[in-house]
């Protein structure tokens, strides 16, 4: 799954392609087809780009909701940043901290060390599975994107079981399960074992963040591309069996049909679901299958730090509606991320969020292990992301072969998202490229990987 080579290519100058989705995914799209000479447009129902990265006004400021971190292993997506300006990037890393038996166990990743250690006492059974596919990481970088034969090597490895299967409670508690709920939104037992290598690959790296957010290089990306907010796409417009461009509906409600040299549909699952129901039956009812799940992000801005640099983060338990408190950023010690996700906070995530009962759920969580008595809040921003976070398929690897097989392609027609290499921001890249990168060797929906 390598780069791209020569992003000077021109082999696709004087075609128009149509980009369904304005997230990371659509803007990935986006920038590899320019860089192939093609002329892109993207059409967003919303009225602003960024996805799942959405940002939103705290106060004076505009800070990221959604995802931020960046690893540095992420070449792809700074190599995108680089020719966007001036796009700083600020140290992160890896705090968490989870209270076990009353005491604070803290990860960081400037104390690998320290982390190790926290580890002790877990079965040898989890240090020998955690060992090799940390083996297989570090032989293989691409393995930290999901591939059939990756998936597959996993479940022959380790059966078609969950990581609630094939781990201890113990490992579960400690590293596994704060991994899932906040990547995914997902519980150990809803993340298959196949899929399981992105999660790890996360913890393996080193996080930065855009010192200015993500809004800064969503707005700058956009700019080469023709923008089309609050336009809903209806449906493919086909002749002769390919996909020659988009029915859509404009923001004064008037519909219209646009043509293309082809489609990229860069949506989260069930949306492109939606969309491909009638052109793509095959494809659709595949992506329906994908399993998607909620979470609500609450962000707080108090008068007075609430961590310390030592301590950044507490990951709560099962039991808790709050999966995880953060701060924001190094800098930003008074400023906390609240994260609603588990199965135990579906009973929130299902309505709109209430940023005041959402708040007073996490104070009283999190007041135990943060300065948070007589710190008042300055203010708060909330958002639900639906359908949430992407846990992938059941069988991922049977499910990327049949995507990719000529029953399901469509000529025209390519598909990219979140739910075919991995959870991260990079994967969502790696898939952009390949699907670009495809587009004159592919009949149509997804490249090869």
């Amino acid at each position: 799954m390598a780069e791209t080579e020569g992003r000077s290519s021109e082999d696709l100058r004087g075609r128009r392609y149509a980009i369904v989705g304005g997230g990371l995914s659509g803007l990935a799209a986006a920038w590899y087809l320019r860089g192939r000479g093609a002329e892109t447009h993207i059409f967003e129902g919303a009225g602003e780009l960024g996805g799942r990265a959405i940002s939103g006004e705290l106060g004076d400021r505009l800070l990221t909701l959604g995802g931020k971190n960046i690893g540095r292993s992420y070449t792809r997506f700074r190599a995108f940043t680089s020719t966007l300006g001036d796009h700083r990037y600020e140290y992160f890393g890896i705090n968490s901290s989870r209270v076990i038996d009353g005491r604070t166990v803290t990860f960081d990743s400037e104390r690998r060390g320290e982390m190790l250690g926290n580890l002790r006492g877990i079965s040898a059974q989890d240090v020998s599975h955690l060992a090799r596919l940390a083996l297989t990481l570090r032989r293989d970088p691409s393995a930290r994107f999901l591939s059939e034969a990756g998936c597959r090597d996993l479940a022959r490895r380790y059966g078609a079981g969950s990581v609630q299967d094939l781990f201890s409670a113990r490992l579960r508690e400690l590293i596994l399960r704060s991994l899932t709920v906040r990547v995914s939104a997902a519980e150990p037992d809803e993340v298959p074992v196949a899929n399981l290598l992105p999660y790890l690959g996360m913890i393996t790296d080193t996080n930065d963040q855009l010192a200015g957010g993500m809004h800064g290089v969503v707005t700058t990306a956009a700019r080469d591309s023709r923008v089309n907010l609050e336009t809903t796409v209806r449906g493919l417009v086909t002749e002769e069996g390919r996909v020659r461009g988009v029915e859509v509906t404009a923001p004064a409600g008037d519909r219209r049909e646009e043509n293309f040299d082809g489609v990229v549909v860069a949506t989260h699952a069930p949306a492109a679901a939606r969309l491909l129901q009638s052109t793509a039956p095959l494809a659709a009812s595949l992506l329906g299958e994908v399993r998607y799940f909620p979470l609500v992000v609450l962000l707080v801005e108090y008068e007075r730090p609430v961590f310390d640099s030592r301590v950044r983060a507490i990951v709560f338990g099962a039991e808790e509606s709050l999966s995880n408190a953060g701060a924001y950023g190094t800098d930003d010690l008074n400023v906390v991320r609240y994260t609603f996700s588990g199965r135990r906070a579906r009973a929130l995530t299902e309505q709109e969020p209430d940023p005041e009962r959402l708040a007073t759920i996490a104070e009283t969580a999190l007041t135990p292990h943060a300065r948070l008595a007589g710190n008042p809040r300055r203010a708060m921003v909330a958002h639900r992301f639906l359908p949430g976070l992407c846990a992938y398929h059941e069988d991922q690897a049977d499910f990327l072969e049949r995507l990719g097989s000529t029953g399901a392609a469509v000529p025209g027609l390519h598909l990219t998202g979140d739910y075919l290499r991995g959870c991260s921001i990079e994967a969502c890249f790696a898939a952009a490229e390949e699907a670009v990168g495809a587009i004159e060797s592919k009949p149509g929906l997804v490249g090869t990987p």
